[in-house]
């Protein structure tokens, strides 16, 4: 019986890699080997399973030198047609050989081929098997173009390079853009088509908004506003697209024109009543016999329009906005009558007015045309005298309509209400007598100080003031529409100051005493303080106020005077205080000379017991409540000899004095 062998998997080193097991006859141990790719050794090992050899084990050496194998190269499903500058494609490679190799992607540029820039980087290292990714972009010319893989640096010393591969470019499509409106000026909700071309397909936007997508090459609309723009994104039949220039579109309000009533007018003035929504509008006669004015001009809708000529006259109001226009007629008669005469009108330089119309046959009737506020006629508005009288100032325009059996005239006056001029004279001020002061008026016109006689000059806004006495001034001012408003202020005058602190006075033994200074003014303020001496002023601010603790002997205080505008004045007083003084001597001669025990100050020291004695102590007089008046006689009146006596005093205060006293006849 023979023996029959099995191959059991190689185990490789190197790089090797694949290859199989495979079993081959008994006996015979040679067999087909699949040969791993890459490079390095593969070891097969070998196994008898039947015969005399079970158990054996035999090995099979096999060395592999791989050099680089060839490269393949394709492209992802549809990769391989873009749209020249927005497409893109993608191509793979897979290629092997024994490591290290590297690899480039290539293209033919008509003579060689070059190293592709924007493809994978060429000297990237790879082992055995690879496989990269090539990305084409930013290809601007439509066309055929090859690209191919290179591979190097096999160990072999081998190169490998795949076949080349087809990249088709298709061109994008050139769009285009027109409108049926040429210079794309036209008005709101015109219908306005715009046409493309360049390929199959047509996205129209609007504002960079899809309006319309499909095959139609042209977008119709009506609905178009200022500003906005349309542009179409073009598709060709490769499916590469492309996107036009934008038409940026004008498009403007049509206005809407009212040339106002007509009818039969009195005379050769007519005032128009043509009116606008927007837009700029022209008068123009469209018939007529005769020539035609307008005034202030033909572009204002409430103008007034003279003829040369009596008949029948037919003018366009025609009103343009942008590129749109609306035109109205209306019909006139001008008869030959007298026209009704609004009478003048001008700048007015308050809130009302009394018209001045003159007074035709018929009947006439006040309107207001124009002007900022509302407007009341008194006593009714056909007065041809009536007063108007309105709530906002600012031009107005007034018709003065008459209507008689024939016809009806129309005249119209033009009166401009202006508030009173701003003016402020400044604030009151005072100044002291024989200063000046200069004045500080707010206001914007001609101007005049009342009196003049006592400013530096009257017609300037600031002069310079010298009143001598409290002055009112006024200043009148007058604005450039003659508008006339005037204010007040008042100047006060202080007299300057002479202070009076009141006479020098002398006291007995008394400490309080009442000031008797003098304010000549209401306005003057004064306050006392102390030169010399002592004093407490129940208040110093006052002119006859009570001082108190003053000292025996001079006492001098300061009565100082001001009156906030006039420089400060000054006057002092004394006061002098007396000490209590007890004579020691009394002559009762009745000569009038030191007749009487008199005490100086007595009466500071309220109510005062007098008791006197002889020598021996005898009580010889008392007086309960002195008054100065004892002049040396004893309790009966009798005149006591001359001596010398003793006296006591006791005083309400608690004090008490004693002492002598010498009696000389």
């Amino acid at each position: 019986m023979g023996t029959t062998y099995t191959w059991t998997a190689p185990t490789y080193t190197g790089g090797v890699t694949g290859g199989s097991a495979q079993a081959v006859p008994q006996i015979n141990i040679s067999g087909t080997l699949t040969i791993p790719s890459g490079s390095g050794t593969a070891t097969y090992i070998v196994k008898p399973t039947s015969g005399i050899c079970v158990g054996a084990t035999f090995t099979v050496t096999v060395t592999v030198t791989s050099s680089c194998v060839q490269v393949t190269i394709g492209t992802q499903p549809g990769d391989n047609i873009m749209c020249a500058t927005s497409g893109n494609a993608s191509f793979t490679v897979v290629a092997g050989g024994a490591a290290p190799f590297t690899y480039q992607w290539q293209y033919h540029n008509g003579n060689t081929w070059a190293t592709v820039i924007n493809g994978t980087p060429s000297g990237a290292l790879y082992t055995n098997e690879i496989t990269s990714t090539l990305s084409v972009t930013g290809i601007t010319t439509a066309g055929s173009f090859q690209y191919r893989c290179y591979i190097t640096n096999c160990s072999g010393g081998n190169n490998a390079i795949s076949s080349a591969t087809n990249l088709t470019v298709n061109a994008l499509p050139i769009p285009t853009l027109t409108s049926s409106d040429a210079d794309n000026v036209f008005c709101f909700g015109t219908s306005v088509t715009f046409t493309a071309g360049g390929g199959t397909g047509y996205n129209f936007r609007v504002g960079g908004v899809s309006v319309q997508n499909g095959a139609s090459a042209t977008y119709t609309t009506s609905s178009l506003t200022n500003g906005q723009v349309v542009d179409v994104i073009v598709t060709n039949a490769n499916g590469c697209i492309a996107t036009s220039a934008g038409i940026t579109n004008s498009v403007y309000v049509t206005p809407i024109a009212n040339a106002g009533t007509g009818g039969n007018n009195c005379g050769l003035v007519f005032h128009l009543n043509g009116s606008l929504n927007i837009g700029t509008g022209t008068w123009a006669k469209v018939s007529g016999p005769g020539n035609v004015t307008f005034s202030p001009d033909a572009n204002t809708a409430n103008a007034t329009v003279t003829v040369t000529s009596y008949g029948s006259y037919t003018f366009s109001w025609t009103v343009i906005n942008g590129a749109c226009s609306n035109s109205a007629n209306v019909t006139i008669a001008f008869i030959q009558q007298p026209a009704a005469n609004a009478g003048s009108g001008g700048d007015v330089c308050t809130n009302n007015f009394i018209f001045n119309a003159l007074v035709t046959t018929g009947t006439g009737t006040w309107t207001k045309v124009t002007g900022p506020g509302n407007a009341v006629f008194t006593p009714d508005v056909h007065k041809a005298n009536a007063k108007v009288t309105v709530d906002k100032f600012g031009a107005y325009d007034f018709a003065w309509t008459v209507v008689n059996s024939t016809c009806t005239s129309i005249g119209g006056v033009r009166l401009v209400f202006h508030d009173l001029p701003s003016i402020n004279a400044g604030k009151d001020s005072t100044i002291c007598k024989g200063g000046s002061i200069q004045l500080q008026a707010l206001g914007s016109g001609s101007v005049s100080w009342v009196p003049a006689a006592l400013v530096s000059n009257p017609n300037i806004i600031n002069p310079i003031a010298t009143p001598d006495t409290t002055t009112t001034f006024t200043i009148n001012l007058t604005d450039q529409y003659g508008c006339k408003n005037s204010d007040n202020i008042v100047i006060g005058v202080r007299e300057r100051i002479i202070a009076d602190a009141g006479p020098d006075q002398a006291l007995g033994y008394v400490f309080t005493t009442t000031m008797d200074a003098k304010l000549a003014h209401s306005y003057e303020r004064g306050i006392w303080k102390i030169i010399s001496g002592t004093g407490k002023f129940l208040d110093s601010t006052y002119a006859r106020t009570t001082v108190s603790s003053l000292s025996i002997g001079p006492n001098e205080f300061l009565w100082t005077v001001t009156n906030g505008f006039c420089p400060p004045s000054y006057d002092t007083t004394l006061v002098e205080v007396n000490n209590f003084v007890i004579p020691t001597l009394i002559t009762p001669n009745m000569d009038g000379r030191n007749d009487y025990f008199v005490i100086r100050g007595l009466e500071t020291v309220g109510k005062t017991e007098l008791v006197i004695f002889d020598r021996r102590g005898v009580q010889l007089y008392k007086n309960m409540n002195y008054d100065n008046s004892w002049n040396g006689v004893d309790y009966n009146k009798n005149p006591l000899p001359d001596d010398t006596y003793f006296y006591v005093l006791k005083s309400e205060n608690g004090k008490s004095y004693s002492g002598y006293i010498v009696i000389r006849r």
